[in-house]
C-alpha cells in the first residue's frame, strides 16, 4: 500500500497555495463513489488520517486544504475576511474544479460541516450533485455549547483579544511558540481529554503534534473561525440534501438534542447515529482503528450507497 503522503498533491486555488489529498477506494469496486471530505478547526489533512482511510473503504476519498488552514495561504493575503461564507464559497471554487458536474458525497467534520451547510445555502444548486451530507461531530448554533459559561466566555474573550492583523502577530510569535504551547498543554495534560491516557513517551509525541497543528493554522484566520463558531448562528435556510449526522456519545462540547432539533430546522432529510468515542474529536495522532468508531455502520453504510 502507498504512503499516506503520496495521495497528497499541491493545489492552486483562487490563486492560493495549498494541497489535497485523493485516496483511491480501498476495494476497486467503489472507486467512482467519490467522497469529498472537510477538517474542522486546529486540523490539517494529516491528522485525519485515521478518519481519512477509515472513509476510503466506502469509496475514493478528496480532501482540500481550507485556506487559513492545514498550511494554505489566508483569504486575508487576497483581500477576503475569512468567514463561513467565504471559506464556503473556496469550497464552491474547488467543486467546480475538481469534480465538475459530477456527483459526490460531503463528509464535514465539525467546523466542516458548518462550512458545507454554508456552501448548501448558498448554492441550492448543488442539491443535485451532492448526495449525502455527513456531519462528523456537526453544529449549527452557539446555544448547542454545553461548557461552563465562565470557560465559554474566557474562550471568546482570549479569541476577540488577538482578532486582528498586529495582535494575531503577536498571538503567533509569543503564544504559538513550542516552548510556552508545551508548558500550557503538559499544565493541563491530566485533565485534559487529548493527553490524559497518554504516557510521557505518547505525551510528547502529541504534544510535538500539536506545535504542528497551530502552526498551521494562519493565526488570524484560526481566531475569526473559532469566534464564529462559538458565536454561530445559522439561518434557517432549507437545504434539501440527505443529511446523516454522527453524534459522539461522549461529546464535551455540545448538546446532542439541541443539536439534532436545530438540524431538522435546516435539512429536510435528518438521520442520526451515534459514535462511541471519548472525544469531540480523534486524539492528533489516531491510527486508522483508533478513527474507525468515528465512522460507525450507519455512516459507511450510507457513504458506500
Amino acid at each position: 500500500m502507498s504512503d499516506f503522503s503520496d495521495y497528497i498533491s499541491p493545489m492552486l486555488l483562487q490563486g492560493l497555495k495549498g494541497r489535497k489529498l485523493v485516496m483511491p477506494a480501498l476495494d476497486e469496486k467503489k472507486k467512482d463513489n467519490q467522497i469529498m471530505m472537510l477538517y474542522g478547526l486546529h486540523s490539517s489533512i494529516e491528522r485525519m488520517q485515521g478518519i481519512i482511510e477509515n472513509i476510503a473503504e466506502e469509496g475514493t476519498v478528496t480532501v482540500p486544504d481550507i485556506p487559513g488552514f492545514g498550511g494554505m495561504q489566508s483569504l486575508y493575503s487576497i483581500g477576503i475576511k475569512p468567514t463561513a461564507d467565504a471559506l464556503s464559497e473556496s469550497i464552491y471554487h474547488f467543486i467546480k474544479e475538481h469534480y465538475g458536474n459530477r456527483k459526490f458525497k460531503a463528509v464535514g467534520m465539525s467546523y466542516g460541516f458548518v462550512i458545507l451547510t454554508h456552501l448548501l445555502q448558498n448554492h441550492p444548486e448543488l442539491k443535485h450533485q451532492m448526495t449525502l451530507i455527513v456531519s462528523l461531530a456537526g453544529l449549527t448554533d452557539r446555544r448547542e455549547f454545553i461548557v461552563p459559561k465562565f470557560k465559554y466566555l474566557s474562550w471568546v474573550g482570549i479569541l476577540k483579544l488577538f482578532n486582528g492583523k498586529y495582535r494575531s502577530w503577536i498571538f503567533k510569535n509569543i503564544f504559538l511558540r513550542p516552548f510556552i504551547l508545551k508548558t500550557i498543554y503538559r499544565l493541563q495534560a491530566a485533565n485534559h481529554p487529548k493527553f490524559k491516557d497518554a504516557d510521557k513517551q505518547e505525551l510528547n509525541r502529541r504534544l510535538d503534534y500539536e506545535v504542528y497543528l497551530w502552526q498551521a493554522n494562519e493565526p488570524r484566520t484560526y481566531t475569526l473561525a473559532t469566534l464564529d463558531v462559538l458565536q454561530l448562528e445559522t439561518p434557517d435556510i432549507s437545504i434539501d440534501v440527505p443529511l446523516l449526522h454522527v453524534s459522539i456519545d461522549s461529546d464535551q462540547y455540545v448538546n446532542h438534542t439541541l443539536v439534532l432539533a436545530n438540524l431538522k430546522k435546516i435539512y429536510k432529510n435528518v438521520t442520526e447515529t451515534q459514535a462511541h468515542m471519548p472525544n469531540h474529536a480523534p486524539t492528533v495522532i489516531s491510527s486508522k482503528k483508533d478513527a474507525a468508531p468515528f465512522i460507525p455502520p450507519k455512516a459507511r453504510q450510507m457513504l458506500s450507497a
